[in-house]
């Protein structure tokens, strides 16, 4: 094998070795900005909650069950839109009472809360929850059985006064008549994904473009006084 054969092999060798060095550098910078990104949409989104079910069969026998998340269909902006969490509601009609069990995760923390329910009426089509013991509003709740939908109609005590007795705003003043109703946990979970990638998509599109043109800016920076430190060595021979 002639020398300009072995100079030739050797050259494209360190080409290509140079060339996977680059690669090598680049998926690793990219596993580290994808890496972070995901932590922080994590951070973000709640985690995965349950799918849609509304459990009618066993409704003749006097059973249902359902479960989801909450919806506020009234909500105008983000900040009206409930804490994303988990529900199950199980009627029970020999009880007359419908138990609203929720899961909701704030902060790295779990919270439950389980609460029951009087039933006012419960026939063939609809079963129906009217609950008037909190201070401030009346909560109404239909659970449709053709339609298969659960809502629950909150709405302000017409008759709270705006002002306590001692002149101060009532604390019930700012309360909104809400719509609520249970939509699939993969819903809330996009839908709180997406508002992640509104607000801070072009940042991360901008940290991953500059990541990239400083990368390549610093090979080809390297490469240029490589190339330079070469014609300098080769005009002093």
């Amino acid at each position: 094998m002639s020398t300009e054969v072995r100079g030739g092999i050797k050259s494209v060798a360190w080409m290509a070795g140079r060339i996977l060095l680059v690669t090598i550098g680049w998926l690793t910078l990219m596993a580290a900005y994808f890496s972070v990104s995901g932590l922080l949409q994590q951070a973000a989104t709640p985690p995965y909650m349950s799918a849609k079910i509304f459990g009618a069969n066993m409704w003749d026998r006097g059973y249902f069950y359902t479960e989801g998340s909450f919806n506020n269909d009234s909500a105008i902006s983000d900040g009206d839109q409930l804490p994303p969490q988990t529900i199950r509601i199980v009627c029970v009609q020999l009880e007359m009472v419908c138990t609203l069990a929720t899961a909701e995760v704030s902060d790295n923390f779990l919270s439950l809360d389980m609460t029951r329910y009087d039933i006012t009426t419960w026939d063939d089509k609809q079963i129906t929850v009217v609950d008037t013991t909190p201070l401030c509003v009346t909560q109404t709740m239909i659970i449709d059985r053709a339609a298969e939908t659960f809502t629950m109609i909150v709405r302000r005590k017409s008759n709270l006064p705006d002002v306590s007795a001692s002149g101060a705003p009532n604390r019930c003043s700012n309360i909104i008549d809400k719509n609520i109703s249970i939509v699939d946990g993969m819903d809330v979970y996009e839908r709180l994904r997406a508002r992640f990638d509104q607000k801070y998509g072009l940042y991360l599109h901008a940290a991953l473009f500059l990541m990239n043109a400083l990368y390549f800016g610093a090979i080809w920076l390297w490469w240029r006084r490589r190339r330079a430190a070469q014609g300098a060595f080769k005009s002093n021979i």
